[in-house]
């Protein structure tokens, strides 16, 4: 899944607090956690720990997943793939 740069990100959805990627507010019932994520800023390196919305992270999985099967033989070959894996998790954790 590809996440949104932070310079474009308000405070709350950098924090966690709203989604990623429309904004609306995150409570433990619609909050999906996207795992920690590693950047660097100013030489340093930090983990972000991004969240989003049962929607759109279900909603990018789903989409993230028909491009990436198209061209990956592991997906051509059985359910094993990794990606195509934490795809599926990412679509049930948002309701696809």
């Amino acid at each position: 899944i590809i996440l949104p740069p932070l310079d474009g990100l308000a405070e709350a959805q950098v924090r966690g607090m709203t989604c990623v990627w429309d904004g609306i507010a995150l409570t433990p019932a619609t909050a999906v956690d996207l795992g920690p994520i590693r950047k660097k800023h100013l030489g340093r390196e930090y983990q972000w720990f991004p969240r989003g919305c049962k929607r759109c992270v279900g909603e990018k999985a789903y989409n993230a997943l028909f491009l990436h099967s198209r061209e990956c033989a592991e997906c051509w070959r059985g359910p094993n793939c990794p990606f195509a894996i934490a795809a599926n998790r990412l679509m049930r954790e948002g309701g696809q």
